[in-house]
């Protein structure tokens, strides 16, 4: 039996003719045209929107203290063209009292301090090809180099580098398709995606247990991540400063600019299971220009804290050198699987006028039930 569309006509009327009224009509749904809007040709410029046109190279080495993560993304012709300098630098990585060590390959360059980094490193992208088949050089790449205590979720990590790429996350059964052991170097991997830059922070992020058979310390047993729902705090802005971008991860973020200078407040939220003390002093070292310290003297800096009514731990990084211009004064407590650090940072000055602020937040802060 055919099937059949309903349409409506509406009878106008003039004058002292009857009330109008409500017609309708079958037609035979091969001439209602609904089959030639159903069968009519894809649009080629939907697939081409959705084809990879960047790639992410990620290269982790594993310590039992810590996780180095050597990081770099650009366009697909970009990092083909560095490929063989980016491959050769990973292998020939090194490591003197738990810190990467290199020499720079020719071409590259250092650049300056940057927010949750150890270094960024810049890459030039050659020319590629000869005559009239050569593609002109690219306009660089960088290189971000990190740490995070030893023991990570790869799992997790993948799949927030998933989401960067704006991929969708992958499971625990198939994390080998993106991580590969890195080539004549022990305890190091490879994570390698194309995608398209763009998916966020947080995208994607997946809830996969450890990574059996990648973790270089099975003995610290499972890590879980934090819940991906955005915690909920009943804060508000300090005077003067105001809500910055949040995500799953940094559920608050206060900023405040004066002039060239600016300073921020951010509450992040990750895995206790994975996170010390010790390591994220070093981290906040590296962001406050302080590399140059000991881990003891880096420890002397930390003293007692409590946030919510939980003890935890304090590190003031102001570094007493006029030439360094950044600083860092971060907390960190552990409820139940969570690792709260509560973070002031920015330049030096700032940080220093914002300090009687940056207490009273801590104060405030009442911490979200698990």
């Amino acid at each position: 039996m055919k099937r059949y569309f309903l349409w409506g006509a509406l009878i106008a009327t003039i004058g002292c003719t009857p009330k109008d009224e409500i017609t309708t009509q079958q037609v035979p749904k091969e001439k209602s045209g609904y089959l030639s809007l159903r069968e009519a040709p894809k649009d080629n410029s939907v697939a081409e929107s959705t084809k990879p046109t960047d790639r992410m190279l990620v290269a982790i080495f594993r310590s039992d203290k810590a996780d180095w993560f050597y990081k770099v993304d650009g366009s697909i012709t970009d990092i083909e063209a560095a490929n063989e300098s980016l491959m050769n630098f990973f292998k020939a990585a090194s490591f003197e009292n738990e810190k990467p060590v290199w020499k720079l390959p020719e071409g590259w360059s250092e650049g300056g301090a940057r927010p949750m980094r150890f270094a960024t490193l810049t890459i030039p992208v050659p020319q590629t090809g000869k005559g009239d088949e050569a593609k002109p050089a690219g306009k660089g790449l960088e290189m971000a180099i990190s740490d995070l205590s030893g023991g990570q979720d790869l799992l997790l990590n993948v799949n927030r580098w998933r989401g960067q790429m704006s991929l969708p996350p992958t499971t625990q059964d198939k994390l080998a398709q993106d991580l590969k052991p890195l080539e004549s170097v022990p305890n190091a991997f490879l994570f390698s995606v194309d995608g398209k830059k763009g998916g966020g922070m947080m995208g994607g992020m997946g809830m996969g247990g450890p990574s059996p058979g990648l973790n270089r310390s099975p003995s610290q047993g499972s890590v879980s991540p934090p819940n991906a729902a955005v915690a909920r705090f009943d804060l508000s802005p300090p005077e003067g400063w105001t809500a910055g971008k949040t995500n799953a991860m940094v559920p608050v973020r206060f900023q405040k600019s004066e002039k060239e200078t600016t300073a921020q407040i951010t509450i992040t939220q990750l895995p206790a299971a994975a996170n010390t003390w010790g390591p994220n002093i070093k981290r906040w070292a590296g962001e406050a220009e302080m590399l140059d310290l000991t881990d003891e003297q880096q420890m002397s800096f930390s003293s007692a804290v409590e946030i919510d009514g939980i003890k935890g731990d304090l590190v003031r990084l102001v570094p007493e050198d006029e030439k360094k211009n950044r600083a860092v004064i971060g907390a960190m407590v552990k409820k139940g699987d969570t690792a709260w650090f509560v973070k002031l940072s920015g330049d030096k000055q700032m940080v220093v006028a914002a300090e009687s602020v940056f207490s009273d937040l801590l104060a405030r802060i009442k911490l979200p039930n698990q």
